[in-house]
């Protein structure tokens, strides 16, 4: 599927989602986050699609909300194009919370505001040696969206977040790391294929199992603890009636690895 801002390539049961505005560093304006909610929901319904990635055409991932779309929209009422935009940047964030595959961002570049929370909103971060995150709202009087405060917070604490979003310094990739921001920093050329090999391998396992492990892992910060055992509860039992543990038991036994997501009579 191709779209003007929106790229989607199926390798196998990979899908690499590449938002396409290199000349703006993948800025998102209305209709980028439009279709990459389209591209989301495609991939959400096809069952031969077991992992995905997102990443940026020409060197860069995302530089965030295109400024000057949003001040050319509506000039006298720039908080109107702003709540027309984030409407459909949230669902952006929703989806690929809600995604049932993992997802794995490649993040290359100089990644600035609803950029790095579409990245945090992904399952997975593989970050190239030079790229950069600065959460930049402030820096142009605006406060942050698409989730970063939430995600932030969760991540490194209320004092570490609110120093990132009141000074707008920039975290590089290896500071990234050690606060557990991102899974893997490699060299920039990397990214995309160490990404994409990455979503390869996850893509053998077991889909359903993964899918409730997002559920599970997306709720465990919030929930009471018995509320939490009782969400792992209905989440085991709903993979143990999974194709794919017969299979892995089956695996176990013999010593051999898994093949996941063969339906056997």
């Amino acid at each position: 599927m191709t779209d003007h801002h929106v790229l989607v390539e199926f390798q196998g049961p990979v899908a690499i989602v590449t938002l396409n505005r290199p000349q703006v560093r993948n800025a998102i304006d209305v209709p980028t986050g439009d279709a990459l909610l389209d591209a989301l929901l495609e991939v959400e319904y096809r069952s031969d699609i077991r992992a995905v990635v997102l990443a940026g055409a020409g060197g860069a991932f995302s530089a965030g909300g295109d400024l000057r779309a949003i001040t050319s929209a509506d000039p006298e009422h720039p908080g109107r194009a702003l709540k027309h935009l984030t409407v459909g940047l949230h669902a952006v964030i929703t989806s690929l919370r809600r995604l049932p595959q993992p997802v794995i961002a490649a993040v290359q570049g100089n990644v600035g505001g609803a950029g790095w929370s579409l990245a945090l909103a992904c399952d997975l971060v593989v970050m190239g040696r030079s790229a950069t995150f600065r959460s930049a709202y402030t820096a142009v009087g605006l406060t942050p969206d698409g989730g970063l405060t939430h995600a932030l917070v969760r991540l490194l604490g209320q004092q570490r977040a609110t120093e990132l979003f009141l000074t707008n310094r920039p975290m590089g990739a290896e500071e990234a790391l050690a606060t557990g921001l991102v899974n893997r920093v490699v060299d920039d050329a990397e990214v995309l294929p160490s990404a994409v090999a990455w979503a390869q391998e996850l893509a053998q396992g077991p889909a359903r199992a993964f899918a409730l492990v997002k559920s599970v892992v997306e709720t465990a910060a919030s929930l009471p603890l018995e509320a939490q055992l009782e969400q792992e509860r209905q989440a085991i039992s709903a993979a143990a009636e999974d194709p794919d543990f017969a299979e892995g038991v089956a695996a176990f036994m013999a010593k051999r690895r898994p093949e996941f997501g063969k339906r056997r009579s």
